[in-house]
């Protein structure tokens, strides 16, 4: 877990080859003690993909995406809300590199389960105030 805060200090930092390694550090701790379904380890990668994204390297902030949601999926139920906020994510990523198909594919999911969570007024004061979730930038929100 201190390599993942290391991590995310020294992303904010703009010190993004130190935050590699300590997110990379942070996976090999995590799959060695922790099962590979671990929300330490999701956060882990969700680190290493805002890392990515931060240097523009889109694939490999899929890449590590990916890695997040399969994690989340197999650990349903959970806070929903890290799901929608992931393919929020997701959604950005596909928007910057021009797939808008999949970009759409992913918002439309985030907006699904943000529907299931909140209600109306909850749902429209969140979503409305971001004039549309695909236009948001990818947080480290773990």
């Amino acid at each position: 877990m201190a390599h993942i805060n290391i991590g995310k200090t020294y992303r904010f930092l703009n010190g993004y080859l130190n935050a590699l390694d300590h997110c990379t550090k942070a996976i090999k701790i995590g799959d060695k003690y922790w099962p590979s379904t671990h929300f330490f380890i999701a956060q882990a990668y969700q680190t290493l993909g805002s890392v990515y994204y931060d240097r523009q390297i889109y694939f490999a902030t899929l890449e590590n995406f990916q890695n997040v949601l399969r994690i989340y999926l197999r650990n349903l139920p959970m806070d929903k809300t890290y799901l929608a906020m992931l393919y929020n994510d997701i959604s950005a990523v596909y928007c910057d590199i021009k797939d808008y198909k999949n970009s759409l594919k992913n918002i439309n999911r985030a907006i699904e389960i943000f529907h299931q969570i909140f209600d109306s007024d909850q749902f429209e004061e969140c979503v409305g105030t971001a004039q549309g979730l695909a236009t948001l930038l990818v947080f480290d929100w773990s």
